[in-house]
């Protein structure tokens, strides 16, 4: 066992020699860093004008939206939409004037953008709770329509009212840190693959495997430190990541608003959650996501001569998986595209592909997780295998 983590380590420490490898974790976590940062420092615009810098217009905000939070019935809603009109009934005469917006914006306006965001997607312009929870109702119906039985999204929706009435109060933390995990799971994606392509790839072209199996530690604890190491580190890059994305988010916004439900940022969400849940879910997509990237380019890898190939393969999936989907009605098919590396980073298929397990109805951030671990075990049993191959050639 020492040998084992012996190697390991000397695996490490190969990775972290080349200067490629620190450029690429300080620019990720640079950007990671900065980009929450950088815009608390920017300033709130109206008509053209600076209003207020975006970290004092955010406390303003927070506090707006504290002072009015609570359970959406009747009485919160009706005072939001109120609000709303005696807003935009003064913005008529008062357009322009700098002074007068941030005093009625933030007053009348501020307390309610969080609250009136998800209304976005439907479009709903009632004024009764009873139709703005069957708003909610309506996104689901046309959201897993195609996926579930008439009787089966009947008793869906009907689970969906577990958690209601809402709660609404604040919560930007946990809104950023699941808006920007596509940046970070793309970030942290292309690290992984431009540490891990030369894994087998390059030290075949160097000649550094024959001097290595050479040694008193023989083939067999070689590769399993090569595949301890890339296992280790993807996970770690994920992890180490997510945490550092998370704590930047929380110090500058603020922690609160974990026990929120989910609804009140992700609409089309039909389960009994809660925000601080559904950031551990994508959190955890994107870490076996750098998982599963993590280990089909160390299979790659032990199949190539050079790391190119592999750098080249990896990267054009995960551009492929940026810019292009799958139609829904073909479901198999998005079911599989769905398993991709970079559709898991992007959060694709997470509450797709609904289906029913007696009074339990599950989608893809339930059971998906078992597949990426039964994949993950499939390409480091490919990695072994091809490096094998090429040694015994």
């Amino acid at each position: 066992m020492r040998e084992l983590f012996y190697l390991v380590g000397t695996e490490y420490r190969k990775i972290l020699k080349r200067r490629s490898t620190w450029l690429g974790i300080a620019a990720v976590f640079l950007v990671l860093a900065l980009n929450p940062i950088v815009s608390l420092f920017q300033y709130h615009y109206y008509e053209g004008e600076p209003v207020e810098k975006q970290r004092e217009w955010t406390m303003i905000e927070k506090e707006a939206v504290e002072r009015v939070s609570g359970p959406v019935d009747a009485g919160l809603l009706a005072q939001a939409l109120s609000d709303e009109r005696a807003y935009e009934e003064e913005k008529k005469t008062r357009a322009g004037d700098v002074d007068w917006y941030r005093d009625a914006y933030s007053s009348r306006m501020l307390p309610w953008d969080l609250f009136f965001e998800p209304l976005s997607y439907s479009g709903w312009t009632g004024s009764d709770i009873d139709g703005y929870y069957r708003m909610y109702d309506r996104l689901l119906e046309v959201s897993y329509q195609s996926e579930l039985s008439a009787e089966d999204l009947a008793d869906f929706i009907e689970a969906s009212h577990a958690n209601r009435p809402f709660r609404y109060g604040w919560m930007m933390a946990y809104r950023l840190f699941c808006n920007n995990q596509i940046a970070l799971g793309y970030a942290v994606g292309f690290l992984v693959v431009f540490v891990l392509a030369g894994m087998f790839a390059g030290e075949t072209t160097l000649r550094m495997d024959a001097m290595i199996l050479s040694t008193r530690f023989g083939k067999n604890k070689v590769l399993l430190a090569k595949i301890l190491c890339g296992v280790s580190f993807s996970l770690l890059a994920g992890v180490v990541a997510s945490v550092w994305h998370f704590l930047v988010y929380g110090i500058a916004y603020g922690f609160e608003g974990a026990d929120l439900p989910a609804q009140m940022y992700f609409p089309f969400c039909g389960w009994d959650m809660t925000v601080g849940q559904l950031c551990m879910i994508t959190a955890g997509c994107m870490i076996f996501g750098a998982l599963l990237l993590g280990c089909a380019t160390m299979a790659l890898s032990a199949y190539a001569k050079t790391p190119t190939p592999v750098l080249a393969i990896q990267i054009l999936l995960l551009f492929v998986t940026m810019f292009f989907s799958v139609p829904r009605e073909l479901h198999a098919l998005n079911v599989l595209y769905d398993l991709l590396p970079g559709s898991v980073f992007i959060g694709r298929g997470y509450f797709d592909h609904v289906f029913r397990v007696g009074d339990v109805f599950a989608a893809g951030w339930t059971y998906t997780w078992p597949v990426w671990i039964v994949l993950d075990v499939l390409c480091a049993c490919l990695a072994v295998r091809g490096y094998r191959r090429r040694q015994a050639g």
